[in-house]
């Protein structure tokens, strides 16, 4: 359930206002975005009348992401664990943590997708992301997002995750 402030941020989401409460780059790429162009309320279809919004989004984004100096220049490609339709998933074996590139592909706009992954930190709060940098392939742009999906104690036990069959497959690839 939701607490009161919880409820009021993702109004706030919902209606294109800006966010306080948070001081990290994924709320702060949101609100730059929402500042200039708001809130989709239409249902994701439509993609390519959405198009010219989405590339005037990015390139107020590439602005954003110089003044934070957030792109991401040492991308190890080593870890590449798998790709799906909307992300390419990486494996960081020194943070434990996956990291997920994700161009939005699936996002009528680049403010649709970053609000999306805020609602699914109000939601998900074990599996929160974190913003960690931009990447910017021949003219496509990828948000580089991470997130811990497993912690070990001393007894070997999964702490973060309730997926068994992620965490076995984990440990098999920590051990080669």
């Amino acid at each position: 359930m939701l607490s009161d402030d919880s409820r009021k941020e993702l109004a706030n989401i919902l209606r294109g206002d800006v966010i306080e409460r948070h001081n990290c780059y994924l709320t702060a790429a949101r609100n730059y975005l929402s500042k200039s162009f708001g809130t989709s309320k239409a249902v994701e279809k439509n993609f390519e009348q959405q198009s010219p919004i989405k590339e005037k989004q990015k390139e107020y984004l590439i602005i954003f992401i110089e003044q934070n100096q957030l792109w991401i220049n040492d991308f190890a490609q080593r870890n590449y664990l798998t790709e799906g339709g909307e992300a390419k998933v990486y494996f960081n074996k020194t943070a434990q943590c996956v990291v997920k590139l994700n161009d939005a592909i699936y996002y009528n706009t680049w403010l649709d997708y970053l609000n999306s992954i805020l609602i699914h930190n109000l939601f998900f709060q074990r599996t929160r992301y974190t913003l960690i940098g931009f990447l910017l392939k021949e003219t496509t742009l990828f948000c580089g997002i991470r997130t811990t999906i497993y912690s070990f104690r001393s007894t070997n036990r999964p702490v973060r995750s309730k997926n068994i069959f992620v965490i076995q497959w984990l440990r098999e690839y920590k051990k080669g």
